[in-house]
């Protein structure tokens, strides 16, 4: 049996990134964050609040952070 779960994608966020012609550091002051708290919350699986989320629909919109925010992933259960 499978399960369906959803992670972060960090080629797809560092794809946008580089779409917009974006570093981390810009997108974190877009985000009023520090670099560091933006890298906390990308090792913590793109752990985001609303405000934040909201804000990078309308950098990169909605399609492509629902892309990279909610990455799915079919895993297999061993038994």
């Amino acid at each position: 049996m499978g399960y369906q779960k959803y992670q972060f994608d960090r080629n797809l966020f560092h794809a946008a990134l580089a779409s917009k012609g974006m570093t981390q550091e810009n997108l974190a002051k877009k985000l009023g964050l520090s670099r560091n708290s933006l890298l906390n919350r990308l090792k913590n699986n793109g752990a985001f609040n609303k405000e934040e989320i909201i804000k990078m629909y309308e950098i990169f919109g909605k399609k492509v952070v629902a892309a990279f925010l909610f990455s799915q992933h079919c895993e297999k259960m061993h038994n």
